[in-house]
Order: C-alpha cells, then structure tokens, then sequence
C-alpha cells in the first residue's frame, strides 16, 4: 500500500499517464498469512511480489551454508528496493529466473563468490542481459564489508556472530539503513576494523548476541556499543524485539524459522517496508508471542514466511493468540519432552526424507523385511528426535553457542570425510538428524568431554585390546576362475599347465559376474573374508602358482592363481602410540558422554501420545 501511494502521488505531481507505473506498483495492501512455496526459492519469490519493488535484485543461495554471507544483504536490498532472490549453486533456479524477468531486473547484486554460486549461474544471468554485480569476500566478513560499502548515509552498525542473531536485526537493521557486519567471538577480523576506521562518520553500534558468542572485549572496539542479548539465540530475538520497540510498528509481524533461517533472510526488507518485527521459531511458540500479542493491534496480520513444516500454523496463530491453542493441538503431537512438544507433521516428515534415502540405497519398503525394517527406523527415528530436544534444552540451560567456530570446524571435518554438501544431507536425513541438531550434540559433547583425560597405563591397556587395528593383518592378493562342474575345472587345469594365459581363460570361461571384464581378479583380502575352503586354499598356495587341484565350495568350483601373499605385521608400540593416545582418549570421552547423556535421558519427562509410544 505503500509503494501504492508513492506511485500515485509522483503520478500526480508529474502529471504522467497511469499507464507508465510498473504493474508491481499495485501490490496488494493486506499481506496473506502465509507467504511459502514448496521451495526456499518460491517462498523468496512470493515474497518478492509482496515488495512491489522492480529492476533490481539481490541473489542469495538457497544452501545452508552460504546463508551467513547473503544474511548480511538484506539492509543492502532495503537501500536498493530490491527484492532479495534465492538459486541453487550450480544452475540459476527455474522460479528465480522467471521472477527476474517478471520484475524486468537489469542489475543483480550477488551475495557469495563463485564457490557458492558458480560463474555458470552468472554467465546464466549476463547472457539475460542483467548486470552482476559480486559482492562476495574472501570470507564471510569481507563479505559483510562489500554490502555495507554500497550503503551510503551509514551512521549506525549493527554486529552479529551467529545465524539466528543476523535474523533477529535483519529487518531492523534493513528498515534504519544499518549495515550488519560479522565478528569472530574474541577478535574484530581486519576488514571490519579496517572498514570503521574509513567510516569515522559511524558513530554507534548495535551488538547482538551475548557474550557467549561476542566478547565485551570486541564490543569495546566497537563505536558507543549497545548490546541486545539473550541466554539463547531465541531469547536474543526476543530481546531485540523489545530493546527495539520504539521504532517497530505491529501492523504487520512476521514468523520465520530460526533454524533454517533461508525464508527469514528473503522476508527481512518486506518487513522492513513497515517497520515491523520478524519473530523466530524453532518449531514451537517463542517466549517473545506473549509481548508481541500485546502490541498488535485489530488490524494487525501475522505471516508465516514459509510452508507449514518450518512455522506451524499453531505457532503462527500462538502468535496472534499469544499463547498455543493446546486443546486443539492435542492431536498433532507426538511426544513432549520436558514440556517441549514434538509434533506429528515434524516427525513424520523425518521419516519420509529417511525412507527417501534408504530406497535410493536399494532398500524397499513393500516387502515383509522392508516393513519390519521400516518400524526399526520409526522407533529409532523419534528416538533421535527426543535425543534432540534434550540436547537443544541442555545447551540452553548451559549457554552453549551451536554457531561457534570451534563447532563449525568440527562440523567442516565430518562433512569432509563423508563428502559434498549433498552427500552431507543425505546423511543427516537417513539418521534422523537436522544440521542445527548436530550442531547442538556437537557443542555439548565438547564441554561435557573437556576434561577427558588417559593416563599411560590407559593407553597401553587400550592397545593391548585393540593392537589389531594398528597391525597389517596376513594377506592374498588372488583372480579365481569359477567353473560349475569339477571336470570342467580339471579342464581349465589341463590348459593352464599347457601354458593357457589365466586371465583369458578367467574372461571366456568364468561363470563368475563381471569375470569377462576382471578377468578373475578378487583384489587383496584378509582372513575371514572368504568361505573357509577358499581361504584356505589361497592361504597355503605359493605365489605365483595356480591350484593343480579344483576347491569346492558353495559357489561351485574353483581355479586359483595367487598373485601376492603379504604376511601380518605388528608395528612397535611406540611408533604408533600418538595415534592410539587419540583413540583410547576418542573412547573415554565418548564413555563419559554417553554416561552424562543416559543419565539425562533417565532425568526427563518423555510424554508419549497414542500411537507413539516406545515398543514393548
């Protein structure tokens, strides 16, 4: 409605045709209640026809871990008007691309450098005769600095260390022209310093986060610092709200998710048009509903930024209400942990991303073993989403920061040993888990473990237990030729001492799978990997020599020809005690955890509804 009589009033000093306004100029004055699509992309799309803004546009990427950066663009798309766009890293996203050319966008300002979205995707948009702009730094902090130096007019900044604190200032900091810059914990990175000192004209602060995850020392190096902090990154979101609610406006308050936080990012200039609050959810009504339901007025609306499996619609009207209509949600729930609910929708959702991956690894669902398999999963699944609301309550209650570097490292590690980011996710879904979860047991884990300790005697002991993992164990390297009957291996044998090549003969007369391509080949193996008959056979046999007798064993009949027999070798305890130091500590702390953890889940109160209870 804004952008409505903006236009107007211009069309009527100026005296022009109706006709020239832009067709987003008319955007609808009542906001829906919920603003989504079956994507992040979409949602960012449906809430870019909300902005009426055209011709210019930021892109943000869709995955997780660019978001950091493109956070920091929102009062960047604010100063611009222009609506914040979503794309996948490696082709420009199908909605996205149609939405730039709906909004006839001529200039795109790019959040992330081209390992986050790749120079295909900006070849994509130069080649629709758009403009890019690349805003991304060598690290997220540069990053934060590019965005803030295309604002002008800055006299004021907020800080923020941590994903769910940018969400909470970024409708704010859109709607005052307040850049957001990134901080580490103890240490303000050189091109944030180097950033305010050729801004002298910035003359505040706004610091946001306890000091948990920004030091006092850091925010005395900021200029006239204020801090808006909570025990958690929830309770920050509710503390900025009130620090700030001088200058918000409740005619309009938005609920996004503050664990997934994508939807949050493209809706913070929408809300910033009316000056209004974004509340954050991790799936339940936030302690912030009760004061924001006292500052709404009749006319007030409530949107959702996202699909109901991000914001709940009894979280979205809780916030209307002020409270959770419990009576009516009785039905949704699952469990409740310490008075934590987890919700049916929630849970079934893991369980359907769950059997996603498992059918792609083969696994199917529609036999007597899949279905059997299939309930093992459901118990374990709810299991793992309890496990995760205690730990959510526990780093709470101890004022950990699940965003913090040394968790982001630990997460780095695991991601790499399992591979891509896709990889990564598929991972977390097939185990039940969200990354914010992970993220969670990550961080207390390693304050329960810090005190972990093993002595010598604790290390030898360790390795005398386990002195097989540090050995190189007694080994073949073998090609075999199955035969089915034993005439035909005496055959085979008859030729091979005639002088016939084994691996040829292995390619025309194996009835072994794939031997036409192997030519027999079984590549090294240990003790106990093969039937007792063939080891035994491959174990004993001279290197370089094929079996002059048939071995029979469940498969049929087999020719061997050993290529390779290494023997077992146990390396000296002191050359490899660095590295079962480690393991046997890797081992004490996961003891201690696991103890510290069945004693919390001893402790709790877990309240199973009908149909969810553990089996018997």
């Amino acid at each position: 409605m804004r952008k409505t009589k903006k236009a107007l009033a211009s069309l009527a000093i100026a005296g022009m045709a109706l006709t020239i306004v832009p067709f987003n100029a008319f955007a609808e004055s009542v906001v829906p209640t919920r603003l989504a699509g079956t994507t992040a992309a979409q949602t960012a799309v449906a809430i870019a026809e909300q902005t009426g803004w055209t011709g210019t546009a930021i892109l943000a990427p869709s995955a997780s871990y660019g978001m950091v950066d493109a956070l920091t663009g929102g009062p960047l798309a604010s100063y611009l008007k222009a609506p914040i766009l979503l794309t996948g890293a490696g082709v420009l996203d199908a909605d996205t691309k149609a939405e730039l050319i709906k909004l006839e966008v001529k200039k795109v300002y790019v959040t992330s450098g081209t390992a986050v979205i790749s120079q295909v995707v900006l070849n994509e948009l130069t080649g629709m005769a758009i403009t890019v702009v690349p805003l991304g730094g060598v690290d997220k902090y540069e990053t934060s600095v590019n965005i803030a130096k295309r604002m002008v007019g800055v006299t004021k900044v907020a800080v923020a260390n941590g994903l769910q604190d940018e969400l909470s200032i970024a409708a704010i900091a859109s709607a005052a022209n307040q850049p957001i810059l990134l901080t580490d914990k103890d240490i303000i990175p050189a091109s944030v310093s180097a950033y305010l000192a050729e801004n002298p004209g910035i003359t505040t602060s706004d610091v946001i986060g306890g000091t948990g995850v920004i030091s006092e020392a850091v925010k005395a190096m900021l200029p006239s610092a204020t801090r808006h902090a909570g025990s958690t990154a929830y309770d920050t979101n509710n503390q900025v709200i009130k620090d700030f609610d001088s200058v918000l406006t409740y005619s309009n308050v938005y609920v996004a998710n503050g664990r997934t936080g994508i939807d949050a990012l493209a809706g913070a200039p929408l809300a910033a048009q009316t000056k209004s609050a974004i509340v954050l959810t991790d799936g339940t009504l936030p302690n912030v509903a009760t004061f924001v339901r006292g500052e709404l007025i009749g006319s007030s609306v409530v949107t959702a930024l996202g699909g109901v499996a991000v914001v709940p619609e009894i979280v979205r009207s809780g916030v209307v209400t002020g409270e959770a209509d419990l009576a009516e949600a009785i039905n949704d729930l699952a469990v409740k942990v310490n008075g934590e609910s987890i919700l049916i929708k929630d849970y079934d959702e893991r369980v359907a991303e769950s059997k996603k991956i498992y059918e792609k690894q083969g696994m199917k669902f529609d036999t007597d073993q899949g279905e059997q398999a299939l309930i093992n999963i459901k118990s374990q699944l709810l299991d793992r989403m309890i496990e995760g609301k205690l730990m959510a309550q526990e780093v709470k209650n101890q004022n950990l920061d699940p965003e913090d570097s040394k968790v982001k490292k630990q997460e780095d590690v695991i991601k790499n040993s399992i591979g891509d980011e896709t990889k990564f996710q598929d991972t977390l879904k097939q185990q039940g888990m969200t990354e914010p979860e992970l993220k969670n047991f990550l961080s207390l884990y390693s304050k329960i473990t810090a005190d972990a300790k093993v002595s010598d005697s604790d290390v030898q002991a360790f390795y005398d237990r386990n002195n097989a993992n540090y050995s190189q164990p007694e080994s073949v390297t073998a090609r075999h030729i199955l035969l089915k009957t034993e005439d035909e291996a005496k055959a085979i044998i008859l030729q091979l001492k005639a002088g016939a090549d084994f691996i040829q003969l292995a390619k025309d007369k194996s009835i072994e799978a794939g031997a036409k391509e192997s030519g027999g080949d079984l590549g090294t193996f240990t003790k106990g990997e093969m039937v007792p008959e063939f080891e035994t056979a491959a174990f004993t046999q001279k290197v370089g020599t094929f079996s002059d007798v048939s071995i029979k064993t469940q498969f049929g009949f087999h020719v061997i020809l050993v290529e390779a027999h290494t023997t077992a070798v146990v390396p000296d305890y002191f050359k490899v005690k660095a590295q079962v130091e480690q393991d046997a500590l890797s081992q004490a702390k996961d003891a201690k955890f696991q103890t510290y953890f069945e004693d919390l889940r001893e402790k709790a109160k877990v309240e199973y509804f009908t149909g969810y209870n553990p089996p018997a």
